[in-house]
C-alpha cells in the first residue's frame, strides 16, 4: 500500500508541474517579456514610436529588414478604447499586425486588403465593443 502511495504522490506532483509550465508558458513568460520590451523602448502607452531607418546592425528589431519602416505602440485598454487613425502609401505594400501583452497575434491585414490607404481601427475589450454594436 505505501508504495500506491507513492505512486500517486509522484503523479499529482507531475500533474502540478505540467499545470505550472503550462501556465507559465502561456501566460506569464509572454506578459514579463511585453513588460520588459516596453520598458526597454520607454515609450508611454498608446503612443506610436517611430523608429528611423534601419540597416543590418539595428538589434532593436530582430533579423531587420531594411526595406521596412517600423513602428511600435504599447497601448492600455483600462481607460476605454483606443482609436488608431493613420494614412498609409498608396502604392507600396504595407501591413499592420496587432499583438495582445501575451504575444498573440489577433490582427493582421495589408495593403491589399482595405479599400483606401486610410486605417481606421478601434481597440477595444469584449465588454468595451458592446458600445459600438
Amino acid at each position: 500500500m505505501k508504495n500506491g502511495k507513492a505512486w500517486l504522490f509522484g503523479l499529482f506532483i507531475l500533474v502540478g508541474c505540467a499545470l505550472l509550465g503550462y501556465h507559465l508558458t502561456l501566460n506569464a513568460i509572454p506578459k514579463v517579456i511585453y513588460r520588459v520590451a516596453q520598458k526597454r523602448i520607454g515609450i508611454p502607452v498608446n503612443t506610436v514610436a517611430k523608429p528611423g531607418p534601419i540597416d543590418e546592425t539595428a538589434r532593436s528589431v530582430v533579423m531587420p529588414n531594411p526595406d521596412f519602416l517600423y513602428a511600435t505602440a504599447f497601448y492600455d485598454l483600462k481607460n476605454g478604447p483606443l482609436k488608431l487613425k493613420g494614412s498609409l502609401p498608396a502604392d507600396d505594400y504595407w501591413s499592420l499586425a496587432l499583438y495582445q501583452p501575451n504575444t498573440v497575434n489577433f490582427f493582421v491585414r495589408n495593403d491589399q486588403q482595405f479599400t483606401s490607404n486610410t486605417v481606421e481601427l478601434v481597440l477595444a475589450t469584449p465588454s468595451q465593443a458592446k458600445q459600438f454594436n
